[in-house]
């Protein structure tokens, strides 16, 4: 998800030389919107881990779309990113419960790292949760 939001930040900071060349040009506010909004989608990064930071990311898409009053070109940005969000909130509602709880403790253990897990443990869905925690990690 962070990863999504640093692109999507790079590619918003790529629309200020389209709005400088085409349309009205670069004004005060213009600049300052773009520049904030690519701002705040690096701050986003950085609290992904919260459990409100997915529908976070759809808000801003809002806040993204009202660009289109800058440039129409940063509006459709925003639309293009809000599709991409929604997919990501549809994929990690549907598989999301498909990751086993012990897929983000790394495989620093012997017993992780040379895979001694059976099938049985894999298989064991009350032991999958919707999102991997560290707790979990032995």
């Amino acid at each position: 998800m962070a990863g999504t939001l640093i692109l999507e930040a790079i590619v918003v900071l790529l629309a200020l030389p389209v709005v400088s060349a085409v349309g009205g040009g670069l004004s005060t506010g213009s600049t300052v919107y773009i520049i904030g909004v690519a701002v705040l989608l690096v701050l986003m990064a950085g609290v992904q881990r919260r459990s409100w930071a997915i529908w976070a990311n759809v808000g801003v898409q809002v806040l993204l779309i009202a660009g289109w009053v800058v440039y129409p070109g940063v509006g459709f940005i925003g639309l293009l990113f809000t599709v991409v969000w929604l997919l990501l909130v549809y994929l990690r509602a549907t598989l999301g419960a498909l990751v086993p709880p012990t897929a983000s403790c790394g495989l620093s253990s012997k017993k992780r790292s040379t895979l001694n897990r059976t099938i049985r443990f894999w298989l064991d869905v009350s032991r999958w949760s919707r999102r991997p925690s560290k707790r979990n990690c032995r």
